[in-house]
């Protein structure tokens, strides 16, 4: 359980740095595709669609890097719950992520390695 517990936050941050990486490579692709003349007359819709993936795509970034951060620093365990249960949008490696690190952050030895820690991550006395 706890080889799963240090696992998770590279694991986020992999996960993070895989969609930045593909938002990337869609935005070059519509580009490419809006600099050819015959797809300019294209449907305004498509543009809109663009900027709603863009925004997913970030949203979805910033999640797993600051979930990612939280596990790490084993900061804030509520906020990591709630960071899975979103990461679980990001179908399909989000959700199965997600759903691994709801199952890790419920379970009692980790929960009480939260509480075991102090502030700024020294354990208390």
């Amino acid at each position: 359980m706890r080889i799963a517990f240090r696992l998770l936050p590279y694991l986020y941050l992999l996960l993070a740095v895989l969609v930045l990486v593909s938002l990337v490579l869609v935005v070059m692709g519509m580009i490419t595709k809006l600099q050819d003349p015959v797809h300019r007359a294209q449907d305004p819709r498509q543009a809109g669609t663009l900027v709603v993936l863009l925004v997913i795509g970030i949203g979805l970034s910033v999640v797993y890097s600051f979930n990612a951060i939280l596990l790490l620093r084993k900061a804030k365990r509520k906020t990591s719950i709630i960071l899975s249960l979103i990461s679980c949008l990001g179908f399909p490696f989000g959700t199965i992520l997600g759903a691994i690190s709801l199952f890790v952050l419920t379970r009692k030895k980790i929960k009480n390695e939260y509480f075991h820690e102090g502030i700024g991550g020294r354990a208390l006395p």
